[in-house]
Order: C-alpha cells, then structure tokens, then sequence
C-alpha cells in the first residue's frame, strides 16, 4: 500500500485529488492476467485433444461424453482469456495513468508549500510593514509640522526643525515604500500558490477522466464473456476427474478390445488406437512429473504402434527390449524436443532465459541489472547477417534482448526483423530500460515471438516488469506487441519522470 501525503490543506483543498494505489491495481492487474495465462493454456491444450484424428474416431459411450461435455469450452476459454486480458490491460494501463496524475499533483503540492510559505512569511511582514507607516505617520513632529504650516504656534508650542521634519518625512516614505513590497509579495505568493492549486485541480479532473476510460473498457471485457470464477473451478474440478476415469475406460479398451483387434482387427482397432493414445498422453505426463518411468512411457507408447501384434510373442517382446535402451533414450530426445529446451545465460547481474523448440525461440526472458559498454565480436556480427538471410529482402538479424544486456554471439537471441524494427520503437523501449537499471531498478522482461515456432515472426509480444530490489515491489509494468514491421511506435516513460518515481520511492 502506498502512502500518500496528507498536507493537502496547503492548496486549500480538503483531500487528496488523486486518490488510489498503483502497486495494488497492478497486483489486481497480474492476477487477471494470470487467469487469461491459464485460460489460454487450457484452451490450447483441450483444442490440441479434440482436434486429434483418434480422439474424433473414438466411439462409445466415454468418447460420446467427452466430445459433448468439451463441445463449447474451448470458445468459452476463448472468451474467458480475451476478456480477463483485456481487464488486465486496462488495470495496467490505469495504474500508469493514475502514477502520472499523482505525480503531477504531488509536484503541485511541492510547489504549493513552498508558496504557502512565502505567503505566510509575506503576510507577517507586510503586517510588520503596515504597523511601520501607522507609526511613521502618526510621528509628533509631522503632526506639529502639519497642524501649523499655514499658522504660527501659540506660545509655549515650539515648532520642529526642517532637519527634523524631513527625517520625519523619509521615515514614512520608506515605512509606505516596505509595505508596498509586502503587499507585492504577498499577492505574489498567493498568485503562486493559486496555480498550485489549479495544477492539483487539473490532475484530480484528468485522473477522473482516465478512471471513467478505465472503467470503460473493464466494462467492454466484462461484455466480451467473463465467466464467473465458480464456473471456471468447477471446470477445472470436472476435467481431473473425467480425465482420470477417460484413462481408466482407455485403459480397460486396450486390455479387452486389444485382444479382439488382433484378430479381427478392422474398425475395433481404430477404437483401440484411439485408447492407447489417450494412455500414453496421461503416461507421458505422469513421467514429466516423476510419477512414472520411461518403461512405463515405451510400454504405453507399444500399444499405440500399428502392427503392435506381431510383438506379441515371447521373440517379439525380446526383441524389443533387447533394443529397449537405445528406444528409451529417442523417446526421451523426443519428448524433449516436443516440450522445448530451456537455456539459462548470465552475464554479470544479468539472467536471461530462452525457451526453445525445434531450435526456434518461443519465449525469452531476462531479469535485466545492468547495461554494458562493449562493441559486437566479428562473430556476433556474422551471426546476425545470417540470421537476416532467413527473412524477407531487406530484413537484418537483430536481438529479441540487446546487445548491451546480453553481449555475445547467441543465435537463440536473434530472428530476422525489418530493417527498421530494432531502430525505432523497440530501441525507445530498450533505452527506458536502461535509464531504470541507472537508478537501481531491475526490469524484468518476458518476450513471445508470433506466431510461436516461426522463422520470422510477425509480431513480437513483450511484458515487462520495473522492480525496486530494496522492497520487491514493482514500481511501473507495461506490456506491448509490436509488429515486425516499419512505423512502430512506443510511449516510452520520460528519463524525468523514471527519476521522480524513484525518488519518490526514498
């Protein structure tokens, strides 16, 4: 929770303008978007299930059940994903918003004391100044000089010296001379504390007119078809348990229907592959969690194979298993492959990390500390000529991360990209990450090429993070997709306002 001030009676105003608390919204903004993360897994993974040629051959009263039970949660996992990120988005982009207009009010309320000082200070002297010209004026010898200028005293009254009457006179003059000062700066000061005031007035009015956009576009995401969150666990409930008993029918039809097949064959052995499938998927995972062996996968995986009958004698199974190291071992390069290699590179305080399948790059993150001043290697250069080989014409090997976060000749850290993509708006974005690692703060990026798996992507999804390391908060996040084209844009948060906020964090 962040804590705001309190002194703003300074501008005369009863409360604070620009109520509200960045760091929970964006804490609110994480949380929905973790729920459009998960919606999305799940929509993928049941849209891979059903779209399995097996899966559609698959006849009885469990694959009856599944294909209807299934029928629409896709779409609606669709629709749950697009709407709660746009809620985030529009959480995310509100917390910006709402930082600049409290900064800005802040700042009014910076200049407002200081011009409620002056004012008290002007107020008090011009007080002072008042009393002076009250007693200069009210002096003995101009009163006696007044009361017979055009008379001659009586006797007795003797009247003051021209010296002294003069004296007389320039102590009023001045008198009136310090008040006029006063008074000139009192309405200075008030001039400037009413433009305080304004400028506090001005953020409240904008940070009104933000909240109701904001607000707006929750509004449309809850049109788009949010489901309630009960729908969405008992979803979650359902498919744990219908898979378990899916697995255990499946199991069943192999052991049974497996027999039959091998002699009838036909039909029912669609039924049976389509069974088996279904057994390896849930062995598969099962191993991935270290609750099975690749014994258990590669037997899984023999009832799935065409033809599995002929391994059904005593020769076939030794045969089998006399080859069962080296097939353990493909399965295992395989199941790697198809789940995407990870690799973890560090460079001083820097980590990155780059999801990889089939040697392309699905995802990239790095937690970013520090920037480094070092030229590119003739082989870093060479290495990016040849990746911009792979795009269109006029296309160059560029970094998802750049060289001066991560130095080095790393062709997971490279795709072709347009001419103009790294020199324009992802550049501006790259720079406000450097001006936040030069005041103590840690970025943290994540990155998805799009579509995933592809040589040149068409879009670049990213999502970063800007941490304080002294309290683990974060302090500013933003999360864009650029297009990998010419003419990109990007709002980029000014190197002033990146050293207000931090400085706003002491």
């Amino acid at each position: 929770m962040m804590t705001r001030p309190s002194d703003w009676w300074v501008l005369d105003l009863g409360s604070d303008p620009t109520p509200g608390d960045p760091v929970t919204i964006r804490s609110m903004a994480r949380s929905w978007g973790g729920l459009a993360d998960d919606a999305e897994y799940a929509e993928g993974k049941l849209r891979a299930l059903i779209g399995d040629e097996a899966i559609g051959k698959w006849v009885g009263e469990a694959g009856d059940a599944f294909r209807e039970k299934t029928g629409d949660l896709p779409g609606q996992l669709g629709k749950c994903k697009n709407s709660y990120r746009q809620a985030s988005d529009a959480l995310t982009w509100w917390a910006g918003r709402l930082e600049v207009h409290q900064g800005d009010a802040d700042r009014a309320l910076v200049k407002g004391r200081a011009a409620r000082a002056d004012l008290e200070a002007a107020q008090a002297a011009a007080s002072v100044a008042s009393g002076g010209v009250e007693s200069a004026a009210g002096s003995s010898v101009l009163a006696t000089a007044r009361k017979y200028a055009d008379s001659s005293p009586p006797a007795g009254v003797e009247l003051p010296s021209e010296s002294a009457v003069r004296a007389a006179q320039q102590r009023l003059s001045s008198a009136q001379a310090a008040a006029r000062s006063a008074d000139a700066a009192v309405v200075a000061a008030q001039s400037r504390l009413d433009a305080a005031r304004q400028l506090a007035l001005e953020a409240s009015s904008l940070r009104v007119a933000d909240a109701k956009t904001a607000a707006g576009r929750i509004r449309e995401a809850s049109d788009a078809g949010i489901p309630e969150r009960s729908r969405w666990e008992k979803f979650k409930d359902w498919a744990a348990e219908a898979w378990d008993v899916i697995i255990k029918i499946a199991k069943i039809v192999v052991a049974v229907l497996g027999i039959v097949a091998l002699i009838i064959g036909g039909p029912l052995a669609w039924v049976v592959f389509a069974a088996a499938l279904l057994v390896l998927a849930d062995t598969i995972m099962k191993y991935l969690k270290g609750q099975a062996s690749l014994w258990d996968v590669a037997l899984a995986a023999l009832g799935a194979i065409p033809g599995v009958r002929g391994l059904t004698t005593l020769g076939g199974l030794k045969s089998l298993l006399t080859r069962g190291g080296g097939a353990l071992r493909a399965m295992a390069a395989g199941l790697r492959s198809g789940l995407g290699r990870r690799t973890v590179v560090t460079v001083g305080q820097n980590v990155a990390k780059f999801k990889t399948r089939g040697g392309l790059t699905v995802k990239f993150e790095m937690t970013i500390k520090e920037t480094f001043k070092t030229s590119r290697t003739s082989a870093d250069k060479a290495l990016q000529a040849e990746v911009g080989k792979l795009g269109k014409a006029g296309d160059q090997g560029g970094h998802y991360l750049a060289h001066r976060f991560l130095p080095g000749a790393l062709r997971k850290n490279l795709f072709p990209q347009n001419a103009h993509f790294n020199n324009s708006a992802w550049k501006r974005m790259e720079n406000e990450w450097a001006d936040w690692t030069e005041h103590g703060m840690e970025v943290r990026v994540t990155g998805n090429p799009l579509p995933p798996k592809s040589i040149r992507p068409d879009q670049v999804a990213v999502s970063y993070e800007v941490v304080d390391p002294a309290t683990g908060r974060a302090v500013y996040e933003l999360r864009k997709t650029f297009d990998n084209a010419a003419n990109q844009a990007f709002d980029r948060v000014p190197r002033s306002t990146i050293r207000d906020m931090v400085d706003s964090l002491a």
